[in-house]
Order: C-alpha cells, then sequence, then structure tokens
C-alpha cells in the first residue's frame, strides 16, 4: 500500500508539500498533485510534516534556541567566535567543535571576555556548554559552585 500525506509543507524542503510512504519507508517527497496518482490513499494534514524522525518527538526549545543561535560551525578561531558575537545580537552560539578551531581546545571566560553580555556557546554534541563572565554570573556560578548531580562545572 503507498500512501500519500500531503500537508501545507515538509520540513526541510523547498516547496514540497506531499511525502509517499511504501512499505512504512519514505520513497517520495514532493509536490503532492503530482504525487497522488502513486499513492493509493491520501491523507491531508494542516501544518508541517517532519519526515524521518523515530523517536516520535522534538525538543521545541533547542530548536528555537538553534533557529535563533549564531552559527558556529564554520568558526575557525576563538577570534571569529567572539567577533561573531560583536556582530550580532545572538545570546546562544551552536555548533561549536573544538577539533576545528586553531587553539585545538575549547574557549574559556576569559578567552571571551571582549563579550559584555551574557552568551552560551553550545558544543555540536549539545551536552557541552561554555558560558562567558556575564553568563556565569547571572547564573550564580562561581569557582565555590558545587558541581550538579552526574555533571561537572569545568574551571579553567
Amino acid at each position: 500500500m503507498r500512501r500519500l500525506l500531503v500537508a501545507d509543507s515538509i520540513w526541510g524542503t523547498d516547496g514540497s508539500d506531499g511525502l509517499l510512504i511504501e512499505g512504512g519507508f519514505i520513497s517520495a517527497i514532493g509536490v503532492g498533485a503530482q504525487l497522488v496518482g502513486l499513492a493509493d490513499e491520501v491523507v491531508e494534514f494542516a501544518g508541517t510534516l517532519f519526515p524521518g524522525l523515530t523517536d516520535h518527538h522534538i525538543h521545541p526549545v533547542a530548536l528555537a534556541a538553534i533557529a535563533n543561535s549564531l552559527r558556529l560551525e564554520t568558526a575557525h578561531d576563538f577570534d571569529a567566535i567572539v567577533d561573531g558575537f560583536l556582530d550580532s545580537e545572538a545570546v546562544i552560539g551552536t555548533g561549536l567543535d573544538e577539533a576545528v578551531l586553531a587553539e585545538g581546545r575549547l574557549p574559556t571566560r576569559e578567552d571571551l571576555a571582549r563579550i559584555k553580555r551574557p552568551v552560551l556557546l553550545m558544543r555540536r554534541c549539545g551536552h557541552i556548554a561554555v558560558g562567558n563572565r556575564a553568563a556565569l554570573e547571572l547564573a550564580g556560578i562561581t569557582k565555590s559552585t558545587p558541581d550538579p548531580p552526574r555533571g561537572t562545572i569545568d574551571r579553567n
């Protein structure tokens, strides 16, 4: 059985609104009106479809943070990171990867000292974050703050 799902849009595509499912797998993505002849059944939805999610949930707060963040994937050194924040109003940076930085390590609050507003840099895995001095102060994190349960606060 081939089922065509038609929605307002398909996330991650340019103008597609149709998703053809065959044998439990996506066999085509495109304009629903062009795919309808391939389908045994058509199901219409309002909104946006997110194809390929196998865990059946999303993290909307994280998705919104990423959408409004300073993208750090192409930053080649700490100066590029700092300059990116100085040239934008972003308070969150995403995609940080120390393996591609000239310094070969994650930045510290001292490396981010030229940024005066609170900013948080998220490593590309999403499990490690670096805050500048203003962010750490705002969060109440000092050298004497205890590590959180099952976690650590690296201190230079």
